[in-house]
């Protein structure tokens, strides 16, 4: 557990575990991750939060704005001032936020409540659960599973919902899904904000107040609710993270953060610090990073088909061959003059001489030097191109 001053804004990016925040009465902000936190500072207004292997914990000030990304597990972030999320692995859920609340990529299921001060959403993979105090803006979201939409009392909505399963729900009746695809379209109040569902299973519309209009229609829509089911798997392929265990301890990486360690030491290489890259290119070849597969090779085609031979009937009869000439008498050759002895010696000096050539003219790696390479990544810590977490995994990586 770690505390540090309050900011108006946490930034926090690639946590490798679940993402926690609850919104309190306190005036500073308490960190709580089994990674290592030392490496963490705020600065000015600002406090990013980034590369937590596992999971990460944090109670903050109610007044604190939360932007976050690349979150491999589940993330549940509550009465804070406003959320801006993207890529979630697991499950979201997003309770009591007084100003607007923002997300986009859930891999699992999403659950919405308490949203005072409007939304915006795209894309989740499991089921969706939506009980907005105002919903604003305008948004179109892709629901894998299910969804259920609570409508608040006086909003002002145009409700587009393509479904492959069966609606139900206040003042819309029963409508099964069999054997077409419905398309919904629910107006309340004037209709100001534009809320666009896909879903892939069923959708139950809840709230106490009925439609001003209300219209439906059927679409012939193969294969829709496979398509859809298939949002949460493209969602969770796109945040997921490569996990490597060294001696009990456990890093998970991404291509992005894979590139950016080479990337910080090539440029350490480039500013002096002897045995950087080597350093990390040694390490990451020891955790034997997986390679990209390549595209199968196309099948040779056939040969063509060889025409066939024409009958005999067919073929002309051969002219006859005229007689050969009688051939002339051969010129008696000359004799073979005797071959001149070998200069052995000679020879073996110019192949000596090649040889050496050839000796000079290649060039011999040097043998690596692990005392060097662990020096290039303490010093790329301490010169802050590189976590501590980091600095962990390449370190362990290379052994002793």
């Amino acid at each position: 557990m770690t505390t540090f001053p309050a900011v108006q804004t946490l930034v926090i990016s690639d946590v490798g575990g679940d993402l926690i925040v609850h919104g309190t009465e306190r005036s500073d902000i308490e960190v709580q991750s089994d990674s290592d936190l030392a490496h963490l500072q705020p600065r000015g207004n600002e406090f990013p939060i980034r590369d937590i292997g596992g999971s990460l914990r944090l109670f903050v000030p109610h007044e604190t704005r939360i932007v976050a990304k690349d979150i491999g597990g589940d993330a549940q972030i509550e009465d804070v001032l406003s959320v801006e999320l993207k890529d979630v692995g697991g499950d979201l859920v997003i309770k009591n936020v007084t100003a607007t609340a923002q997300f986009k990529n859930v891999g699992g299921d999403a659950r919405l409540t308490g949203l005072r001060g409007g939304f915006t959403a795209k894309d989740v993979g499991g089921d969706l659960y939506l009980s907005a105090e105002q919903i604003t803006g305008r948004s179109s979201i892709n629901v894998g599973g299910d969804a259920t939409v609570t409508i608040p009392n006086g909003a002002n909505l145009l409700l587009v919902a393509t479904v492959g399963g069966d609606i139900t729900g206040h003042a819309v009746g029963a409508m099964s899904s069999e054997p077409h695809t419905h398309i919904l379209n629910l107006t309340y109040g004037d209709g100001t904000a534009y809320l666009e569902l896909f879903v892939g299973g069923d959708l139950v519309v809840n709230g106490d107040e009925s439609p001003r209009s209300s219209s439906s229609s059927s679409s012939n829509t193969p294969n829709f609710e496979r398509e859809m089911g298939s949002v949460g798997r493209n969602i969770s392929e796109s945040v997921s993270k490569l996990n490597v265990r060294i001696n009990e301890r456990e890093w998970q990486l991404d291509p992005s953060r894979l590139d950016r360690l080479v990337e910080q030491a090539k440029q350490a290489a480039n500013d002096g610090v002897q045995g950087a890259l080597e350093a990390v290119e040694q390490a990451l070849n020891n955790i034997r990073m997986p390679a990209p597969k390549t595209a199968p090779k196309p099948p040779v085609p056939p040969a063509p088909p060889v025409a066939p031979l024409e009958t005999m009937d067919a073929l002309q009869p051969m002219a006859p061959m005229q007689p050969m000439q009688p051939m002339r008498p051969m010129t008696p050759m000359e004799p073979i003059r005797p071959m001149q002895p070998l200069e052995w010696g000679k020879e073996s000096q110019k192949q000596e001489q090649r040889q050496t050539q050839i000796a000079s003219e290649m060039v011999v790696p040097l043998p690596s030097d692990p005392v060097q390479e662990r020096r290039a990544i303490l010093r790329m810590i301490a010169e802050g191109r590189i976590t501590p977490d980091e600095g962990d995994l390449l370190l362990e990586a290379l052994g002793n």
